[in-house]
């Protein structure tokens, strides 16, 4: 009778036990992060009597949590891809503000500057115009550099953010490394409600620290979890916790517990609030202000050029309109290190010139020198690798879309990395540099008249003037020579000299006679749409290592022109297309180039070699410095 009343008691007290829990999960049924547990029964092994066998009734064996640790890990996922389109979405809606605000944004000062100066161009005359136009460009240059500046300032205030979660991180952390020891402690069993409750905790800090970066998890035996970022990076191991921080460069540095080494891991950290906010900080607002600053230069740049063909009221050529792009002050500030490596800055001065703004999208590039001295640059917009080299020898240039790098002096070493950042910075650095209404150059430099015997209702216009620097611009009333147009039929007509008024002349070289197609336009000078101009850079001359006298081989057998094949097409009478090819061989001279196409029929080439010398020093030798080319003085 009393192991009859053992078992029942013993079942009793099972079941009551899981009751309770049952009652623990009812209650609990709303509590976030809190797992439903579940009482194991199990029988309880009795004696044998008498040959026959008795139980002694059950027992709880455990109370285990009823949880699928996928759909926890999911969930850890979910909250950390929830967290970063957040942020990012947040960080992106403060840049549409600042661009698209009607009574902030550019497009709105850009019409109003090109509207003044269509309203200048009108009335060339009118004083007030002009200076409304010189009104109207630095109140664009204005609002570029409030625009850049607020896009600076969110560069400022996202960093600001990033250091205040990593603090949080570092916070979560170390409370999971301390649930992580006591976790440890109630592996002996004795507490499992305790140890539940712990786990659940545990369970709540991992996603309340994927809202802020992605995780992964490893459980270990003893039932502590291992927590790591990025590319495998421990930020927790055990009971031990790394620790987060941003520089003032805003890079995220990593160190582990017990150590003072920091590890970059801002190019590998991803999700959350903080992968949020460097994918926008990174991959938007930096290419955001790389294009405002592209944009800025590229107005100003072709602005300039235009400027620059045209002449004022004095009959002058226009000068800048607007500051130089390449402004000796602004060329050494377009390099700077590279986010997320930790190569050292090279020790020399490197100054970057943007040679065509029109030439490229706008992107930064990295400049990395490798262990064997070569070194190489990659567009970051694309990742291309756009140049090439053995190695860095001061001073030296190397150009790649529309951008020349000069490495004025210093030495450069393997693990050296750059960040060239040609437009970042030129929002703010855009100005009206203009201060003389009269000098705003409205007017074209050339003059035409028609002559009063004129039957025909045909008219003349200039369309574009390439090259104002020519030296048919070098009278400032006239063109040297002074051209006249003869029609000699409805179709054709010659293009003469006329410096003589009473005598035309055939030009030097004669241009023969054009075709005019009537009723439409048409060039006066000869003009074929696609006309391509090829040139190719010669030698450059090196230091001459202070010897009193340099000289260098520019013959045509070191230009490093490459062998190829050039094709002419042409256009017979009946319609038909020929096509001729001649092969040119490696390091032909341009002049070489030029008579084998001349050579063709129907084919006029010219050659023209430039020389260009830069960072000549005379050391104060009291000789004075001499350059000599093919024995002409310069």
């Amino acid at each position: 009778m009393s192991s009859l009343l053992n078992i029942g008691v013993n079942g009793l007290k099972a079941h009551q036990t899981a009751l309770n829990v049952t009652g623990q999960n009812i209650t609990n049924a709303s509590t976030p992060g809190y797992s439903r547990q579940r009482a194991e029964i199990v029988s309880t092994t009795g004696s044998v009597t008498a040959g026959a066998f008795g139980g002694s009734g059950a027992r709880v064996d455990s109370i285990e949590r009823i949880a699928d640790q996928f759909i926890v890990s999911q969930i850890r996922t979910d909250q950390a891809l929830s967290s970063e389109l957040e942020a990012f979405s947040r960080s992106l809606g403060q840049l549409e503000k600042t661009l698209y605000d009607d009574g902030f944004g550019i497009d709105s000062a850009m019409r109003d500057f090109f509207a003044a100066l269509q309203s200048a161009a009108n009335n060339p005359l009118d004083t007030a115009a002009r200076q409304f136009v010189l009104s109207s460009g630095e109140a664009m240059t204005q609002r570029f550099d409030s625009v850049a500046t607020r896009l600076e300032q969110q560069r400022v205030d996202l960093d600001g953010q990033l250091a205040a979660g990593t603090v949080e991180i570092n916070e979560l952390t170390g409370i999971i490394a301390e649930t992580n020891r006591r976790i440890a402690l109630l592996q002996d069993g004795r507490d499992a409600d305790g140890l539940n409750a712990m786990i659940d905790q545990r369970d709540n800090l991992l996603k309340e620290l994927s809202s802020w970066v992605s995780v992964t998890t490893s459980e270990m035996p003893d039932g502590q979890i291992n927590v790591f970022v990025g590319k495998g990076q421990s930020l927790v191991l055990g009971s031990q916790n790394a620790k987060l921080a941003v520089d003032d460069r805003g890079s995220v540095l990593l160190s582990q517990a017990g150590t003072q080494f920091q590890q970059d891991v801002t190019g590998t950290l991803r999700g959350g609030e903080l992968g949020g906010l460097l994918n926008y900080r990174d991959n938007v607002l930096e290419q955001t202000q790389s294009q405002l600053g592209h944009l800025a230069a590229s107005l100003a740049f072709a602005f300039n050029e235009q400027h620059h063909l045209g002449v004022d009221l004095r009959g002058q050529f226009g000068g800048d309109f607007f500051r130089d792009i390449n402004d000796p002050s602004l060329v050494g500030q377009r390099v700077g290190v590279i986010p997320g490596e930790s190569g050292a800055s090279a020790i020399g001065q490197v100054n970057v010139y943007i040679e065509d703004p029109l030439a490229n999208d706008p992107s930064n590039y990295a400049l990395r020198v490798e262990n064997d001295g070569a070194f190489s640059v990659t567009r970051q917009s694309d990742g291309a690798l756009v140049f090439q080299g053995s190695a860095i020898t001061a001073p030296m240039d190397i150009t790649f879309d529309g951008i020349r790098v000069e490495f004025a002096n210093g030495r450069f070493n393997p693990g050296d990395s750059l960040l060239i950042s040609p437009y970042g910075a030129y929002g703010t650095e855009m100005e009206v540099i203009l201060t003389d209404p009269s000098a705003v150059a409205l007017g074209s430099p050339v003059a035409l008249a028609e002559g009063q015997n004129n039957n025909g209702s045909a008219s003349i216009s200039v369309n574009k003037i390439t090259d104002p620097s020519h030296p048919i611009f070098s009278s400032a009333t006239e063109l040297v020579p002074p051209l006249l147009v003869r029609f000699v039929s409805d179709t054709q007509y010659q293009i003469l000299d006329n410096t003589d008024p009473t005598n035309p002349q055939a030009l030097v070289p004669d241009l023969g006679l054009q075709n005019y197609l009537q009723g439409s336009q048409n060039h006066i000078l000869p003009y074929v749409e696609g006309t391509r101009v090829v040139t190719s850079s010669g030698p450059q001359v090196g230091g001459f290592a202070g010897a009193p006298v340099g000289t260098s081989d520019l013959s045509a057998g070191a230009n490093g022109y490459p062998i190829g094949q050039l094709t002419v097409a042409q256009t017979l009478e009946d319609g038909s297309r020929a096509d001729t090819t001649i092969s040119v061989a490696a390091n032909s001279s341009a002049r070489q180039i030029a008579e084998q196409l001349s050579a063709l029929s129907g084919v006029t080439a010219s050659a023209k070699t430039q020389l260009s010398v830069s960072n000549l020093v005379n050391f104060e030798s009291g000789t004075p410095v001499e350059i000599a080319v093919n024995g002409e003085l310069i």
